[in-house]
């Protein structure tokens, strides 16, 4: 797997954002950015770290599957119902990052929406002689990447994983009610 790879999936699988692998790294967050869009290659220190972190998240994955397959017996109906109610507060926690995760977005997006309507309102105002204003040009074009990323489809994404999760839960609690 290529550190690119690598990269992308400790972001996706394990919901840590760039700034957290950046610190655990000991890098910037730029690198990393650079790194994930397969501009740059991490440093030699930067991948052996990333090697190390992801050999310790599977460690740890396999210990933790091992050890609730190992102490939850699914046969007496307690023991089923207090896995599934754990599990239950799993996905209200997940559910929670969701939640946060999109009102991050939205607002993101609508900052940024808000600073490119008033770029572009005092681009009219200013005299049209000939004059350059790449200070807000540049704004102007960091805003809309900005808005592109944390526009309608992102949120949608959110949306949509936030609502498998409701439905996840929504089924477990069906179950749950079945055993009474």
């Amino acid at each position: 797997m290529t550190s690119t790879e690598a990269l992308i999936d400790l972001v996706k699988n394990y919901e840590i954002n760039q700034n957290e692998v950046a610190r655990l790294l000991k890098t910037t967050r730029s690198q990393i950015s650079m790194a994930v869009i397969g501009h740059r290659d991490l440093s030699a220190p930067s991948q052996i770290l990333l090697s190390q972190l992801r050999d310790s998240l599977e460690k740890v994955k396999v210990t933790a599957d091992t050890a609730i397959v190992q102490t939850v017996p699914l046969e007496g109906k307690e023991t089923f119902r207090e896995f599934w109610q754990i599990k239950m507060l799993d996905l209200k926690c997940s559910q929670w990052k969701r939640d946060k995760s999109l009102k991050t977005v939205k607002d993101t997006f609508e900052t940024a929406k808000n600073e490119v309507e008033a770029c572009g309102k005092l681009l009219e105002c200013l005299p049209i002689d000939g004059e350059n204003y790449p200070h807000f040009e540049r704004k102007l074009h960091h805003r809309r990447c900005v808005m592109k990323v944390n526009g309608p489809y992102p949120q949608l994404e959110l949306q949509i994983k936030k609502d498998l999760l409701i439905a996840q839960a929504d089924v477990i609690t069906k179950y749950l009610a079945m055993l009474d």
